[in-house]
């Protein structure tokens, strides 16, 4: 059985929780977790990189010289690629780089993710979140009495004066449990929730399985 630490806001241990095993102790898909990622990163990508060709760049349409008698290679057009300051043969064009994945193949991911956090110790439970005062140094000192250099908080409903508090810390995030994705799980050193958001987070993936789930071909009558 899975257990999760709890501390308080002094960053001192005041017990664990229990973790459901259906839901916490199965298998981290590595694959599954690197393709989501690889998905939202390429999603990000604006993909607006472009180069001229050789009918886009200035120059006049004219052949420079005559074909031949001049002693000079044949040539067509100073907008030729093989000019200075001429277009670029294949260069890259404005596309998007997205690419589409299953919603269960989306969301086996985000639980391995939240799996592999478990494993490695990087989720810890707050018995209680409430910042008085919208400072930043009061989410910078909670952070730093947690031992860690960068913190993700998860919320399960709007917390203006967290979301205040964290804005100007670029080693601090607050996110709504709506918008979790692989990214934000990976690149902070611990991530940080209540027992509440833990239980809201649980019935998200209550009829998960473990592996994507193959379509079943229809037999064939002979």
């Amino acid at each position: 059985m899975t257990e999760l630490k709890i501390y308080n806001q002094q960053g001192k241990e005041t017990g664990s929780l229990n973790l459901k095993d259906t839901v916490w102790d199965g298998e981290v898909n590595a694959h599954v977790l690197h393709l989501t990622l690889k998905k939202q990163l390429a999603g990000n990508h604006q993909g607006t990189h472009c180069t001229k060709r050789r009918d886009e760049v200035s120059g006049t349409g004219k052949k420079p010289w005559k074909q031949k008698g001049t002693g000079r290679a044949r040539s067509g057009s100073v907008r030729s690629p093989l000019w200075r300051h001429g277009g670029v043969v294949f260069g890259p064009r404005p596309r998007s780089h997205a690419f589409a994945t299953t919603r269960q193949f989306g969301k086996l991911g985000l639980l391995s993710a939240l799996r592999n956090l478990i494993q490695d110790g990087k989720m810890s439970l707050l018995d209680d979140l409430k910042i008085q005062n919208p400072k930043t140094k009061e989410v910078a000192s909670l952070v730093k009495k947690l031992n860690s250099d960068s913190a993700l908080f998860l919320i399960d409903k709007k917390n203006e004066t967290l979301e205040r508090a964290a804005k100007n810390l670029p080693f601090v995030k607050v996110l709504p449990i709506g918008n979790l994705n692989v990214h934000d799980l990976l690149r902070f050193k611990k991530v940080l929730l209540t027992k509440e958001t833990l239980q809201s987070l649980e019935k998200n993936w209550q009829e998960t399985p473990s592996e994507p789930v193959a379509k079943k071909s229809k037999k064939v009558k002979s």
